[in-house]
């Protein structure tokens, strides 16, 4: 169902600092846990702001990368973490199945021996830390992907935002030619915006 790709991008550019990846993982599940509470049975065929997607493959694609994760940090191998983007897997409620889920790929990053260990990720092999990374970047996007298309409050979780947008900043240049975030910043915000507004626009989105 979903195209897995990620930037080719060295872990070490990715944000560092005494609020962690690992740290942040939780707040950003929390924001997507907050919209996917929303949503009802009735609403899982509606459209999404992502192009081709309607509610049930977006929630299917959050079910299905916390799997992934936990699989992963697990020992699994590549085939078997592509399995779980198949979608179908949302069972009798998207948010109970996400929170199970989520906790799992929580806990499996937080009781790994090392973050060095490299895994076999679905676009590439990459260092579990930079897969962490990857993991808080796509809950960020998501969340919000989640309350456009609900028609919800759309504030995210600021430490989230500004992690991110350490990260993703310095890559401006590279974004419209990564083919993960549509055509990068759209050049129409400016730096008196807020940086939540700024961090979407970066990212493909049009807040």
């Amino acid at each position: 169902m979903y195209p897995i790709t990620t930037p080719d991008q060295p872990a070490e550019m990715f944000y560092s600092s005494e609020m962690t990846m690992l740290e942040l993982l939780p707040a950003a599940i929390a924001d997507v846990q907050k919209r996917l509470n929303l949503l009802t049975s009735d609403q899982l065929s509606l459209p999404t702001n992502c192009e081709g997607w309607v509610m049930s493959d977006l929630a299917d694609h959050l079910v299905g990368g916390a799997k992934m994760s936990s699989v992963l940090m697990s020992g699994g191998t590549q085939e078997e973490s592509m399995a779980f983007f198949a979608g179908g897997q949302l069972g009798d409620s998207a948010a109970l199945t996400f929170a199970t889920l989520a906790a799992q790929e929580v806990a499996a990053f937080q009781n790994a021996p090392s973050l060095d260990v490299e895994v076999p990720h679905p676009a590439r092999p990459m260092p579990a830390s930079q897969m962490l990374q990857f993991r808080v970047l796509d809950y960020l996007i998501h969340a919000w992907d989640l309350s456009r298309s609900l028609g919800t409050d759309e504030t995210l979780n600021p430490e989230v935002v500004e992690a991110v947008w350490t990260a993703m900043q310095p890559m401006a240049a590279m974004i419209p030619h990564i083919g993960v975030f549509g055509s990068g910043a759209s050049g129409t915000v400016s730096e008196d915006d807020p940086l939540q507004t700024r961090l979407l626009d970066l990212l493909g989105r049009r807040p």
